[in-house]
């Protein structure tokens, strides 16, 4: 494991894992979202900091 990039402003960090038999997470696809999936969002909100919110899709097509 190799960090490549931190800032404790925000307490998020960036590694390479080079050779590790670990899980990854794919990027979804919003055309296959469906009510119950659980999802992650990474944003950077109006006052530049980043927000992270993680929860269970329980509708679609709203506005």
């Amino acid at each position: 494991m190799k960090l490549l990039r931190n800032d404790p402003s925000t307490d998020i960090a960036i590694f390479r894992f080079e050779n590790a038999d670990i899980p990854v997470a794919p990027i979804g696809d919003a055309k296959t979202l469906k009510v119950g999936h659980l999802v992650l969002s990474l944003a950077r909100s109006s006052d530049g900091n980043i927000r992270a919110t993680m929860g269970g899709v329980s509708a679609l097509g709203g506005a």
